[in-house]
């Protein structure tokens, strides 16, 4: 699950507590979007291993799930950004996901 590899990577860098309120401020900020994330981000939700969270996506279609994923990732990057830089973030983000970063860069040398 894409939370549990941020949390893996994130966590040493800025604590299991600010990875945790950053994944509930990400839920909260998208529930009115997607109200089966619940009425409110609970630990099982918002703390590896997500099962909560995992839960609530099993419940749902498929497009729901990508839908809701974008947006909770958008919402998450951007409180990463404010809290250790849009630098570091990109850093950690092409670390955890190499091939979107490989994907961005040939995107960019085809232009």
């Amino acid at each position: 699950m894409i939370w549990q590899r941020l949390a893996g990577k994130f966590v040493p860098l800025i604590g299991p507590a600010s990875v945790q309120l950053i994944v509930v401020r990400s839920i909260e900020a998208n529930q009115a979007a997607f109200p089966w994330l619940g009425p409110f981000a609970g630990p099982g939700m918002s703390t590896p291993p997500y099962d909560g969270l995992r839960t609530a996506m099993e419940q749902v279609e498929r497009e729901a799930i990508l839908a809701a994923t974008s947006a909770m990732l958008m919402t998450y990057l951007n409180q990463l950004n404010t809290l250790i830089g849009a630098r570091l973030t990109e850093q950690f983000v092409r670390a955890i996901f190499p091939i979107v970063a490989d994907l961005k860069e040939n995107r960019s040398k085809s232009k």
